[in-house]
């Protein structure tokens, strides 16, 4: 989908009306809005009545939505509720997970935990001229779907699911430099934690 034709963009405005309908209305939902006006060349009123482009012009594309469900899921419910940053433990194991958007993830909780009082609208606000913040600003517009109550377990299932990947990653990391190498003190003894982690998580 190109947004240098009218086609793009009335596409994209296709596209991005009915999540657009299940946000709540607040700074979030305008942020996004006038977002969504600036790459199709249109005003916010003309979105909220359903017109699309008339004219073309040379618009950088919106960057890909976030593939990976797990990190889906965790953006969606930091942008609901950016206190939950402070459940994460171990960023720099998070990171190593093998998953499309992790470094975004990673990139949220961090400005979460370091601003605590930051909001979603502020963050946006903040990006909006980067490729994170267009990449965020898609997954704002994602329907959540999810009562409040459960925001906090979903958030820790898909961490704890990327963390698993992260252990993962990192103990074949760690494997593969043993068979080039010998291992540090230090990495020997992270390799055993993370090999008794792996044991341990096994169902019985």
């Amino acid at each position: 989908m190109s947004l240098a034709t009218p086609d793009g963009r009335a596409r994209l405005v296709s596209l991005a009306k009915p999540h657009l309908a299940r946000l709540r209305e607040g700074p979030l939902r305008t942020l996004i809005l006038d977002e969504l006006a600036r790459l199709t060349r249109l005003t916010r009123a003309d979105l909220e009545s359903g017109k699309t482009a008339e004219t073309a012009g040379p618009e950088r594309a919106v960057v890909q939505a976030i593939a990976a469900r797990p990190v889906l899921r965790a953006l969606q419910l930091l942008l609901e509720q950016p206190a939950l940053a402070a459940q994460v433990g171990n960023l720099e194991l998070l990171a190593q997970a093998d998953a499309p958007g992790i470094g975004l993830l990673v990139a949220v909780i961090e400005h979460f935990r370091d601003h605590p009082d930051a909001t979603a609208a502020r963050l946006l606000e903040l990006w909006r001229e980067e490729e994170r913040g267009q990449a965020l600003a898609r997954v704002a517009m994602e329907p959540l779907e999810l009562g409040e109550e459960m925001f906090a377990r979903e958030f820790g299932d898909a961490i704890a699911h990327l963390a698993q990947k992260g252990h993962k990653a990192r103990a074949q990391a760690l494997l593969a430099e043993a068979r080039r190498r010998e291992l540090t003190g230090a990495e020997q003894k992270e390799l055993d934690a993370l090999s008794r982690h792996k044991a341990g998580s096994k169902p019985a």
